[in-house]
């Protein structure tokens, strides 16, 4: 009895690993500002001293969406990312609201929510259409200075992704460059999915602790 119960452990695990794996997730070119809620944004700011600049502090708060085509990820003296409308086709922004700060980077987190970044790279997966390489900065309309690197990373971990689907951005900034009441308008692209995929690894992790809470059991 016990050799079954072990057996359909492993099964179940194996299953789990199998379906993650031959799925085919299906990806919606028409995203908005809405769709990117429940990802995580996080600002690293930069402080004037005396003795120069110096990390300042790293904050981090949830996409919310506030509106049928509209979110934002804001926090109070802080700073405010968003979005109103396509993601492809209209602006994105963001605002330095932390006096005395320099936003030195951002990172865009989306294994949270049900976006992805598509980078316009061939070939281009199913549903994915025209992406775009990191961000394209606005001179007309920003007051903050165009950032120096802007890139994805975490490749989407379906095999629906033929390599243009990511799960993070990074954008980065001059020391000191950055300035309180500063305004960064940008365009980008995000995509949308059918499925929330954990983090790579993360089902062996878990099927690996149930495989050890099982052998504990019997020896129990």
């Amino acid at each position: 009895m016990r050799g079954q119960k072990r057996a359909a452990v492993v099964g179940l695990i194996a299953s789990a690993a199998l379906g993650a794996t031959s799925r085919a997730d299906v990806i919606n070119s028409a995203a908005y500002g809405n769709d990117l809620a429940g990802a995580r944004v996080t600002v690293d700011f930069q402080i004037m001293t005396p003795d120069g600049l110096v990390p300042g502090p790293s904050l981090t708060t949830i996409w919310v969406a506030n509106g049928p085509d509209s979110g934002e990820a804001y926090l109070s003296d802080s700073f405010r990312l968003s979005l109103y409308g396509h993601s492809y086709h209209d602006f994105w922004v963001l605002d330095n609201l932390a006096p005395s700060m320099f936003i030195k980077q951002v990172l865009i987190d989306l294994t949270t929510s049900y976006s992805l970044f598509d980078n316009n790279s061939s070939p281009s997966s199913p549903g994915s259409n025209e992406g775009l390489a990191g961000v394209e900065y606005s001179d007309g309309l920003s007051t903050a200075p165009a950032p120096i690197a802007a890139y994805e990373a975490l490749p989407w971990a379906s095999p629906t992704n033929l390599g243009d689907m990511f799960q993070k951005e990074y954008i980065v900034w001059n020391d000191g460059a950055f300035a309180y009441g500063q305004t960064f308008w940008f365009r980008d692209d995000t995509d949308t999915t059918d499925v929330l995929l954990p983090a790579p690894g993360s089902a062996a992790v878990v099927g690996g602790l149930m495989l050890l809470g099982a052998r504990r059991r019997r020896r129990a």
